[in-house]
């Protein structure tokens, strides 16, 4: 495979590219030009045809290229050789088949927007979810969205991205929302969320997104009553609809009357939740930092738990592990340093 440039530094290069006429089902080579920073390989870049292999040329490009879209739904693999862009702040893949990302994709620690657009992973015993787990060293991360795939499982590694920004997860199967739930209270910069369910075959029917799952409803509303992110704001199309479980959230029964959507719900968990913190503070303050009744970590955790529900949610998050979670330790440690001032206080057993 050859390839056209007058210089390494040239703002635009031409690859010669191997595709697939969809019409005729014939094999052959094509050219297009790309940018040194920007290139995109899709069907309408290549005339409606359809990339065969990720064309090895492109490595000319890995001290230059910014951007990478990729249309794959003719490829069978992506090269361990994609690793070798450390400069790549975007990636998106779209259209994938039984898609596994290469492990050697960990060294694009630049990344700061990925997307997975209307993919199926590979799923087998050694690659769980196309072994998505390896967003968890894209640390600078901002923009995540994986929408129309097939996933399985969210990976915990999400809880890592903590630069995160803007997440959109439209996920297929039951259950994978509710295993976000844990996650979110790392997530502290998020600002902008979209969750939601899709039908089978329903990538381009708006109309067949569903509103998540009960079970999964009540999971994602405890963890953002008890730690609701102070940026959040939800996009729109997200349809997790907490009003649908007012009573179990502990929400006034106007919210189901009026049918709140999840923007007022969560305004309303951070009124819930500064209350909290002024009620505390001035309760402590009138009796006194030295006083034998009740100290203040206690004080905290007892009307935290109460209204807010946020120990009781860590205990429940550690059943059946042992000892105490990393994660839970620095969602305790995270409420001392913020309302207490200190992280010298164990975290509280119980405070039913």
């Amino acid at each position: 495979m050859s390839t056209t440039v007058d210089s390494v530094d040239s703002a635009m290069m031409e690859l010669r590219v191997r595709v697939v006429d969809t019409d005729a089902q014939t094999q052959h080579e094509q050219v297009v030009s790309v940018h040194a920073h920007h290139a995109e390989l899709t069907n309408e870049k290549l005339g409606g045809r359809k990339l065969l292999v990720l064309p090895e040329d492109l490595r000319l490009l890995k001290n230059d290229l910014r951007t990478l879209v990729v249309q794959g739904s003719q490829l069978t693999a992506l090269p361990e050789w994609l690793g070798e862009f450390e400069r790549l702040e975007h990636l998106q893949l779209i259209s994938f088949e039984d898609l596994a990302l290469p492990s050697a994709i960990s060294a694009l620690t630049g990344l700061k927007t990925f997307i997975l657009d209307s993919c199926s992973m590979l799923q087998t015993p050694a690659t769980v979810d196309g072994g998505i787990s390896v967003i968890g060293a894209f640390t600078q991360l901002t923009k995540l969205n994986v929408s129309f795939c097939d996933l399985k499982s969210v990976p915990a590694c999400i809880e890592t991205l903590t630069s995160l920004r803007k997440m959109k997860l439209w996920v297929l199967d039951d259950g994978v929302l509710q295993k976000l739930a844990p996650l979110l209270p790392k997530l502290r910069l998020l600002e902008d969320l979209s969750l939601n369910r899709f039908s089978p075959g329903s990538q381009y029917l708006m109309a067949e997104l569903q509103p998540v799952e009960r079970k999964e409803m009540l999971a994602l509303g405890r963890s953002l009553k008890a730690w609701p992110p102070p940026l959040l704001h939800f996009s729109r199309g997200s349809d997790i609809l907490f009003w649908r479980g007012w009573q179990a959230l502990g929400l006034p029964e106007e919210a189901a009357a009026s049918q709140w959507d999840d923007e007022t719900v969560l305004e309303h968990w951070r009124v819930q939740q500064h209350k909290v913190i002024v009620f505390a503070s001035g309760h402590h303050a009138r009796l006194g930092s030295a006083s034998n009744v009740m100290l203040l970590h206690d004080l905290f955790a007892l009307i935290a738990d109460q209204v807010l529900g946020c120990f009781s949610l860590i205990r429940e998050w550690n059943q059946g592990r042992e000892g105490t979670d990393a994660s839970a330790i620095e969602n305790w440690q995270y409420w001392q340093v913020r309302h207490l001032g200190s992280t010298d206080q164990e975290m509280p057993a119980s405070t039913d």
